[in-house]
Formats: C-alpha cells, sequence, structure tokens
C-alpha cells in the first residue's frame, strides 16, 4: 500500500513539476488553481508538514514583499515538501541553485529574472531517482 500511495504522490509531483515549469518559462507565473489542486490531491494521500507549513508561509511572504524569489517557487517546494524529508528538499534547492548558476554562466544571460521552477524541478527528479535506486 505504501508503494501505491508514494508511486501516486510521485506521479502527481512530476506532473506538476512538468505542467508548472512550463508556465514559469512562458509567463514567469503559473495558474495559482493549478497548484491548489496538485497540493489538495497530495494533502489527500500524506500529513501536511512542518516544512510545508514554512515554505507555504515564505510563498506568501514573497507575494507580499520583493525577495527575489518568486512566490510560486516557495509554493512548489511545499508541495514536494508533503512527501520529502527536510534533507532532500535542502538537496533540491542546492542542486537547483546550481543548475540555475550554471545556466547563466553558460547561456551567458544575467536577466534580473530567470524561471527558476524548472531548476527545481530537474533538481527534484534528481533527488527522487536517486533515492528510488539507492
Amino acid at each position: 500500500k505504501d508503494f501505491m500511495i508514494m508511486s501516486t504522490i510521485y506521479f502527481i509531483s512530476l506532473c506538476m513539476s512538468f505542467i508548472l515549469s512550463y508556465y514559469d518559462i512562458k509567463y514567469q507565473e503559473y495558474p495559482i488553481f493549478l497548484w491548489i489542486l496538485f497540493t489538495i490531491s497530495t494533502i489527500i494521500l500524506t500529513p501536511i508538514t512542518k516544512v510545508s507549513i514554512v515554505l507555504c508561509l515564505f510563498g506568501i511572504l514573497a507575494e507580499v514583499v520583493d525577495i527575489n524569489i518568486g512566490s510560486g517557487d516557495f509554493l512548489y517546494l511545499a508541495t514536494i515538501g508533503l512527501s520529502l524529508p527536510l534533507h532532500q528538499m535542502l538537496f533540491i534547492i542546492q542542486i537547483g541553485a546550481w543548475l540555475g548558476i550554471i545556466y547563466c554562466l553558460v547561456m551567458r544571460k544575467m536577466k534580473k529574472t530567470i524561471a527558476f521552477l524548472p531548476f527545481l524541478s530537474i533538481a527534484y527528479i534528481i533527488v527522487t531517482s536517486y533515492s528510488l535506486l539507492f
């Protein structure tokens, strides 16, 4: 039963990652109703965690105050944080940041903002795949 639940959560998270990354690349934002839909689908299968609450609060703060990271990035992390331990979340943030830095250096695009959610999504796939394989 646990395997089925975790597989379902992983599938929901992958779908969310691809869809929200598309919106972030194209518009540098995404429809909040999509995030709510994916989050409710995940909450049904797993309990709410302290990490998710904190990340959700940071998302609200980022919406109100300009802290140089989009609220959507925090909300995305809050949703995947429902099913991942803190150490994996930290790895996702670190890998996502490194991928974003490498992208800026390789593309030589020092724009004011970049779509960060695709890098977090790639990091999510790397971290979860590694934890499934090892």
